[in-house]
Formats: structure tokens, C-alpha cells, sequence
């Protein structure tokens, strides 16, 4: 092809790729075909920082490993860092017990070899920092001498220049701390310089009285840099003559103003729930007599030793029995109760209120199940007479104790009419100064987000391209349990309930979760290896993450930028415990809260850093928060992720004796024979702003945040166990909120762990929900990413939402694996949900233009994250 046609074609595939088109690059090549890479590359080294197994275990009598030769170390290049000028090997630094590390004399290795003993570098033992040169040649200034100006220095007045204060500060802060002029680079932190804070306090005096002002030497840690300090006392300095830097005694600190807290306003409360009368039949107290006796027969107990307000697992029952018993009240009773509901109604008093509302109208035989006559001869009293009856085992405290007034009185057969009386709810996201909030077309914009960046790496995929094709293709990625992390044959025994032992030995697990590349973040390797891999792989996805929105991530510095981060537990901290090295940062480097703040101190990000546990929700939890603030106007620009990694075998062990875990080694959710699921690992980020600045600013949109919301189970069967009636509370709040049209949306990216329980539920809250908001049948598609990769806890909400958003931009429904048999709630004809299991084009529903999706997650901790998403078109 000529050179000007080539060109011509490189220019107009490249216009189409920028528009979103996905050309076939392989058809422009014959034999040999160049590699993809993404630009820009990859920034960094992929040295191996982990603590070894056996640490807080006694020194074994081994001869001293020595140090090695720096002249030879080992060249094994990784295979992406081939386009590095200088390829770094992958360099595995291993703690040691304290008496058997050799340590070097004097003369220290420089560059990084590999298979190192760590020793203390400072003294200077590690190869020096080169300095960052300066914006210009720098001369030493002269001596000091007075410096007149004719007015205010601000903002370019013709007092001192920023140029001439640099300066002035270099040469001062050189003499404190005795350093030549050339050692001191005015870009370089001052602690790095050896600014400790006793000089700074007496530096800071001599620089108030060189220039008249009021400086407090904590002001060093706001502009840490002579650059930056010199810029803002140009903006400090008072107008007129100022004389030439001199130490003298410390002013009298400028009086600081108390700030006006701004007003609170209370939130509107909201109205209590529509209750449907009670149909014609018997009354609660009656149902309740009659369950009573029923319950007591299924549980081999006499009717007194059944209290009504006690929880049902208290009394005995598990969810085989509760699946019988519920079969022979629907019988009795004429409805379709399912056995979910004892969860949402767990007492006999709750289920007997629940069913008055539930059964039809007219007499219904009694129950079949009651051995003992129940309460029958007792006459219909007053609604008041609770406690004439039988005696109670805890007696009631409170002054009425009638079982009428239910606490949680769900609508459930008829909630629409009154769910939403007024489209105006509570002002939940309107910003300051604002309106308050009103479901129109405008306001409901308004609280749009777009997806701007996004980074991540799942099992068996470095980055999003390679999960896309594992999602594509199908690809299942749960394997066994390396033996980098643990030896599973000492912890494996296939027969459930023994103790110490785990009846799963597979995982989706991360590989080279122990490479990092500390000096790209000024970290020294030392205290690298005592910093959680949580923090690490996050640090570094984070940063491709703005790298992918096309931001250079050094030009965020000072933005409202908030960082919501996923994140549960701290395994590593066991790991280094019991190495004096690693303890010394232990109090920094395994702490969560630290995990959210360590990309906002890279990179001077001044928004909220926070780093939230809800389990299993947490990361969509994260992304809630953050499009609440950036609505409200609080930050400009998020950053949301989630991160989860399994380094101990005592987690499997413990998750075992719960029975969470699956016997086969898979998550098979929404299978008829789902029986637990399969942990996975994982790390994610998405870049979030207003979809009107996106649009201003003409940022690459991935997506958009429709809507989002949270709530909690509160209290059900137990502390863990999920409840069907908060999870549709949620749906039909996120949805009524912001004027989502269930039917618009044509695929929910589900929880979907594969445990019975887990899956029956939100199947049935769901269904439910769709169902009454006019969903066809089998029109919404439904999946869990957690069939290919494993549960990944914390990172699981990010994890579906880069798998919704990479199939909004494909168009695409991938397959959600291992449904052999579909669930049997998925059988009914008129279940408005189907499971996609094979590859599929994905097509916006009928009536409307845009694709839409939803993803959903819900923690053990009872607190549930609900989002929709929709598709990005460039008007």
C-alpha cells in the first residue's frame, strides 16, 4: 500500500476507534502480525514484595542465607515489560527471622538484584535517588541584603516573584539544615531533604521575619516543597518593603477565625407503609393460637414450650423442617407462602400477622398438622388480651403487649398504589442552595454520573480486555488453591464438619498478587513488603484507572477528588507479625482506613479518602456513596473501588464449619444443586464525574449511573441471613426515586452467590418486584460473574459493574456458567426473569433507546446496594 493511502487508513480507522468501533486489526497484517499493547504502557516494575510462610514461628537452625553478589542478578524479564529501556526482573525480597540474615559490611549492593536478604537502608545502603533537576538553572543567591518593592507582591505585583522567593528559600533552608545550594531541590518534599520539625519550627521564624508574615510551621505540610511554598508566600506577603531573609524570634501566630458551623437540616421522615385491611377470616390471634400448635407438632415440642415471640431458629427450627411446615400451612391456609418468608417474619406472632393480611377471604379449614388441640375453646376476646391465654417463658416488658401492631407489616400483594403517594420523596441528593429534589426529567439528569475511567484485574485476567474475552468466551477461571499461598493438603478433607479442615480447595486467585513496584510511589522496598497487597494492587489500579480516563495522574493534584474503597479484612498483618522489621509499619500498613488514603497522598487528592467493610457489598456500597457526594456537589471527581484477596487458610477453614462453601468447587448460581459458593479474588476501579462535566469536559464516557441506593435487613432469621421483603424495599426505592422503569432494563447483574438460600431469596424479591411493574415473562436476563471467577467479597460489586459495562460496550450478554437445571422459582410461567447462559446480542427493550442493566449486592451484614446503568450515546 502506498505510504499516503496507509496513512490515510491509520487516520480513518483511528477516527472510528475514538467513536467506539472495535476494528478487526488483524485483517491489516499477514504473517507477522504486531502485538497489542495499551497505551500508556504499563509504568511499573513487578518486583515481588511478601512475607514468608512461618512467621511468627521461631527461628529453624539454618545455615545463614548470604547476601548476593550485586554484579549478577537474575535477568528474567516478564513478558509485558518487553519495551522498557531498562526491563526489571521480577525480584522476590523475602522477610527473614532477625538471626539468620547475614548482614554486609559497609560496601552495600546497589540496582535491585534479586532473591535478597532486606537490611536496614537508612544509612544509605540502597542506590541513591538521582535529584530531579530544577525548572531552570539555579544560582546561589547572593548575600542577604535589603529588597525594596514598589507594591503588593500578589498575583504578579511588582514585589518579590515567586522565581526570586525560591530562591531566597533555598539558599535559608540550605543553611539550616547545612547543605550546599545545589543539594537542596526546590522540588523535593522537605522531609525528604531532612527538614525534621524542630528546624522547621525555627526556619519558619526566620522567615516571618524576613518577610512579614504570619506563617505557622504546620503550613510546611500543606506545600511541602520550596516550589510550593515560594508560590504561596508570594500570595501571603504583605505590600510594601519586605526585608531580606534574617532569623529572629518566632511573631505571635495570626489569631485564627472561628468558622460559623452551617446549619443541619433534619432529613424528611417517611410516612409509614399502606397497610391492606385484613381480609374477612381469622383474626390474628387465632392464626397465631393455631401456628403455635402446628409449630410445636413439626418440632416434637408441647404447646407451652413454643413461645410466639421467639425467633425461630431459637426454637429449633432449620430450613428443611421450615420448607414443610410452610408446604402444610399454604395447604391449610389456601396461600403461597414461600419458605423464604420465615426469614422476613420470624416468629409465630410476625407469621401470623403477615398471613392474616395473606389469606383469602371466607372460612379455611383448620391446619392439619396440630397433635395438641391448639388454643380453639379459648373465646375471640378483646385485641387486647394477649397474655390471658398461656403463660409466657420471657414475660412481655412492654405495657401493652398486644401482637397486632407488627413492627414490619409489609404490603406485599398490592404495593403500588400507595408506595410512593408524592413524586417528591426526601431531598437525598440535591446540592446545596438547591430546590429541594423533585422526580423530573431535569432533576433525575442531574444526579447522573458517567463512568469516565475504569482499571481492574480479575483470575486469569491482567486487565479489562483479557476479563472481557474470559466473560465472551465463558471461561472458567476457579482453579485450586496455589501452593504459593497455602498447602491445601494439609487443610483438605472432602467430608464436611471436620474440624480444622475445609471440604473446598478451589479459588479464582489473582496471580503475581505479590508484585509491586514501591519507588514508582516513593515507597522504599523495606516498607513495601509490610504494606497489606490489598493496598498495593489497589494503589496501582487506581492510577491506571485515571490513566484510562486520559488523565495524567499528576495533574489531579488539589482536586476535589473523594476515594471510596471496598475493602475487608487485613490477612497480611499475620503474615509479617512476629518480624521486628515489618512490625514497625504494621500500625500503617495493614490498616484499611490507610488502604482509600494512600492513592490521595501519591497523587494530593483533597477529597474524602474512605475505605468501608459491608462484606460482600462493599464496593457498590463505595459507588453509592460517591454519586451521592458528587450529586450534592461535595467532590468533583470519584474514585471507586473494591479489592478482596485470601492469604490464609484459617478463613477457608472457618467458612467451612458455616457451610458458605461449595463441596463441588463452584459458584453454580441460580442451579436447581447450588450448594455454596467459591472464593475469588479481585481488584477494581472506576473513575466517576457528573455526566454534565463529562460532557463539557468531552471525556471518553464508558457509561452512566442511573440511579443508586442502600438499605439494610435489619432483623430476620439471623444476624447473616437475608431477607426477601429488604431487598424488594430497595428495589422499588431506587427505582420510584429516580424514575426508572423496571421494564427498561434488560439485564440485572445479580448477587448470585450459589448458596440455596441466597439464591432463593433474591430470586424471590426480584421476580416479585419485576413481576408487579409489568415485566414480560422471561423478558430481563439475568447472571453472576461469580460463575467464572469465584465470590470476590469486597471487590464483588465492582467486579459486575466492569462486567455490565464491558457488555454495554460490546453489546453483548455473556454466559453465566454452571446452570445445569435452572432454579425452580425460574420455572413459573410467569417469572419475568431468565438466566443467560449463552452468548447473546443484547438489545435495548422495547420502547426504549438505550440499554440499561443493574447490578446488585448484598452483604452478610445485612446491608444491600442496588445500581442501574445505562449506555453512553454522543448526542
Amino acid at each position: 500500500m502506498p505510504a499516503e493511502r496507509y496513512r490515510e487508513a491509520c487516520h480513518a480507522l483511528g477516527e472510528l476507534y475514538c467513536r467506539g468501533a472495535v476494528p478487526d486489526w488483524s485483517v491489516l497484517f499477514t504473517d507477522d502480525a504486531p502485538r497489542i499493547v495499551s497505551l500508556p504502557g504499563y509504568p511499573f516494575a513487578r518486583s515481588t514484595h511478601w512475607a514468608t510462610e512461618g512467621r511468627g514461628t521461631p527461628a529453624r537452625p539454618t545455615a545463614p542465607e548470604p547476601v548476593p553478589v550485586p554484579s549478577a542478578p537474575p535477568a528474567r524479564e516478564p513478558a509485558n515489560q518487553a519495551a522498557r529501556s531498562a526491563p526489571p526482573g521480577k525480584h522476590r525480597i523475602r522477610l527473614q527471622d532477625p538471626g539468620a540474615v547475614a548482614v554486609p559490611t559497609a560496601t552495600a549492593p546497589l540496582g535491585k538484584p534479586g532473591n535478597v536478604v532486606l537490611i536496614d537502608t537508612s544509612e544509605g545502603a540502597g542506590q541513591p535517588v538521582p535529584p530531579v533537576p530544577s525548572l531552570a538553572p539555579v544560582p546561589t543567591p547572593p548575600a542577604p541584603a535589603a529588597v525594596t518593592g514598589a507594591g503588593s507582591p500578589r498575583a504578579g505585583g511588582p514585589g518579590r516573584s515567586s522565581r526570586v522567593l525560591r530562591d531566597e528559600l533555598r539558599a535559608g533552608l540550605a543553611a539550616v539544615l547545612f547543605l550546599s545550594v545545589s543539594e537542596v531541590d526546590p522540588r523535593r518534599n522537605f522531609v525528604e531533604l531532612g527538614l525534621d520539625s524542630i528546624i522547621g519550627v525555627e526556619w519558619v521564624k526566620s522567615i516571618n521575619k524576613a518577610y512579614g508574615t504570619s506563617l505557622t510551621a504546620t503550613r510546611l505540610y500543606d506545600y511541602p516543597s520550596v516550589m510550593e511554598l515560594a508560590a504561596h508566600l508570594e500570595q501571603q506577603m504583605p505590600a510594601g518593603e519586605v526585608p531580606s531573609p534574617a532569623v529572629s524570634p518566632e511573631p505571635a501566630a495570626a489569631p485564627v477565625p472561628t468558622p460559623t458551623p452551617a446549619p443541619v437540616v433534619a432529613p424528611r421522615p417517611d410516612g409509614p407503609p399502606a397497610v391492606r385491611a385484613a381480609a374477612s377470616g381469622r383474626s390474628s390471634r387465632v392464626l397465631r393460637d393455631e401456628l403455635r400448635a402446628g409449630l410445636a407438632a413439626v418440632l416434637f415440642l408441647s404447646v407451652s414450650e413454643v413461645d410466639p415471640r421467639r425467633n425461630f431458629v431459637e426454637l429449633g427450627l432449620d430450613s428443611i423442617i421450615g420448607v414443610e411446615w410452610v408446604k402444610s400451612i399454604n395447604k391449610a391456609y389456601g396461600t403461597s407462602l414461600t419458605a423464604t418468608r420465615l426469614y422476613d417474619y420470624p416468629s409465630v406472632m410476625e407469621l401470623a400477622a403477615h398471613l392474616e393480611q395473606q389469606m383469602p377471604a371466607g372460612e379455611v379449614p383448620s391446619p392439619a398438622v396440630s397433635p395438641e388441640p391448639a388454643a380453639a375453646p379459648v373465646p375471640t376476646p378483646a385485641p387486647v388480651s394477649l397474655q390471658v391465654s398461656e403463660p409466657l417463658p420471657v414475660p412481655e416488658p412492654e405495657p401493652v403487649p398486644e401482637p397486632e401492631p407488627v413492627p414490619e407489616p409489609e404490603p406485599v400483594p398490592e404495593p403500588e398504589p400507595e408506595s410512593e403517594p408524592e413524586p417528591e420523596p426526601e431531598p437525598v441528593l440535591q446540592a446545596p442552595g438547591d430546590t429541594p429534589y423533585d422526580v423530573t426529567d431535569t432533576a433525575v439528569r442531574e444526579d447522573r454520573v458517567a463512568v469516565v475511567g475504569m482499571s481492574g484485574r480479575y483470575p486469569d485476567a491482567e486487565n479489562l480486555r483479557q476479563y472481557w474475552t474470559n466473560l465472551r468466551d465463558g471461561r472458567d477461571s476457579v482453579r485450586e488453591v496455589p501452593a504459593d499461598r497455602w498447602d491445601m493438603s494439609r487443610y483438605y478433607d472432602p467430608r464436611p464438619g471436620r474440624k480444622g479442615k475445609t471440604y473446598c480447595d478451589a479459588m479464582g486467585y489473582l496471580q503475581d498478587a505479590d508484585c509491586f513496584d514501591p519507588l514508582f510511589f516513593n515507597i522504599s522496598p523495606a516498607e513495601a513488603e509490610g504494606i497489606d497487597p490489598q493496598h498495593r494492587l489497589f494503589l496501582q489500579e487506581a492510577y491506571r484507572a485515571f490513566e484510562d480516563a486520559g488523565y495524567d495522574p499528576g495533574s489531579m493534584s488539589r482536586t476535589k477528588c473523594g476515594v471510596y474503597l471496598g475493602i475487608s479484612g487485613n490477612e497480611y498483618s499475620f503474615l509479617v507479625s512476629g518480624n521486628d522489621d515489618a512490625e514497625d509499619t504494621v500500625a500503617t500498613s495493614s490498616s484499611n482506613a490507610i488502604a482509600a488514603a494512600r492513592i490521595a497522598y501519591f497523587l494530593n487528592l483533597k477529597g474524602p479518602a474512605i475505605a468501608l467493610d459491608t462484606a460482600c457489598s462493599s464496593s457498590l456500597v463505595a459507588l453509592h456513596l460517591a454519586q451521592q457526594a458528587l450529586a450534592s456537589g461535595e467532590i468533583d471527581v470519584a474514585l471507586v473501588g473494591g479489592v478482596s484477596l485470601y492469604l490464609l487458610p484459617g478463613t477457608y477453614v472457618r467458612m467451612s464449619g458455616a457451610r458458605m462453601l461449595s463441596a463441588r468447587g463452584r459458584c453454580r448460581s441460580f442451579d436447581q444443586g447450588a450448594d455454596g459458593f467459591v472464593p475469588g479474588e479481585g481488584v477494581g476501579a472506576v473513575v466517576l464525574k457528573r455526566l454534565s462535566d463529562a460532557e463539557a469536559d468531552h471525556d471518553h464516557i464508558h457509561g452512566v449511573v442511573l440511579a443508586s441506593g442502600t438499605n439494610q435487613d435489619g432483623k430476620t432469621n439471623g444476624i447473616t441471613a437475608p431477607s426477601a421483603n429488604s431487598q424488594m424495599e430497595l428495589f422499588r426505592t431506587v427505582y420510584d426515586r429516580h424514575g426508572i422503569d423496571a421494564a427498561s432494563i434488560g439485564y440485572v447483574e445479580t448477587h448470585g452467590t450459589g448458596t440455596t438460600l441466597g439464591d432463593a431469596i433474591e430470586l424471590d424479591a426480584l421476580s416479585t418486584v419485576y413481576r408487579e411493574r409489568g415485566v414480560a415473562p422471561r423478558a430481563c436476563a439475568i447472571g453472576s460473574v461469580k460463575s467464572n471467577i469465584g465470590h470476590t467479597s469486597a471487590a464483588a460489586g465492582i467486579a459486575g459493574v466492569h462486567k455490565v459495562l464491558l457488555g454495554l460496550r460490546h453489546g453483548l450478554l455473556v454466559p453465566s456458567l454452571h446452570v445445569e437445571t435452572p432454579n425452580e422459582l425460574l420455572e413459573s410461567d410467569d417469572c419475568p426473569l431468565t438466566v443467560s447462559r449463552d452468548l447473546q446480542f443484547w438489545e435495548a427493550r422495547d420502547g426504549h433507546e438505550l440499554r440499561r442493566a443493574a447490578v446488585s449486592s448484598f452483604g452478610f451484614s445485612g446491608t444491600n446496594a442496588h445500581v442501574v446503568l445505562e449506555e453512553y450515546r454522543h448526542a
